[in-house]
Formats: structure tokens, sequence, C-alpha cells
């Protein structure tokens, strides 16, 4: 997953790649003014540090309705399967 970081706010890049930005959603409810809870890294990972793991995924989920790339496309699923002879 990504996001297209052209329509984030208050952007600012780390030495290692990561993007430090406004959260869309905590500023749509007037917090994140400083622009520091959203957190993208360089492989598409993203979250918002108000927000974190398991308990955040409606969050995040919100985060990418709003800033999502949605030109990419999802990896293709992989299903694990054994094929048995015919007898």
């Amino acid at each position: 997953m990504s996001l297209e970081t052209r329509k984030l706010a208050v952007v600012r890049r780390l030495d290692d790649g990561t993007l430090i930005a406004r959260c869309p959603v905590c500023a749509s409810i007037g917090k994140d003014r400083k622009g520091e809870h959203l957190v993208v890294y360089p492989d598409g990972r993203f979250g918002c540090v108000v927000f974190p793991g398991d308990a955040g995924w409606l969050h995040r989920k919100a985060i990418w309705e709003a800033v999502g790339d949605r030109k990419r496309k999802r990896p293709p699923l992989v299903l694990k399967f054994t094929v048995k002879p015919k007898e």
C-alpha cells in the first residue's frame, strides 16, 4: 500500500527516506496542527502515531480513503495448494 504523498500537508523527509506529515484524519478533527502524526516508511507502510498497532486499523483505513494511491495495483493473491496425481 502506498499513499499519494503530494496530497499530504506539512511534509518532511528524514535521512532514511521516511516521511513525517500531517495526518489527514487527525487534521479533519482539528488535531495534528504541527504535522507530526503520520509516518510513511520508504516501503509504503504508514501509520498514525496517535493510533498505533492493531487498534489503529480503522484510522489507517480512513487515511487510505483520504490519500491512498488508487492507481497502484494490489499484488496478486497467491494461494498455496497441492496437486494430487489422478488415480
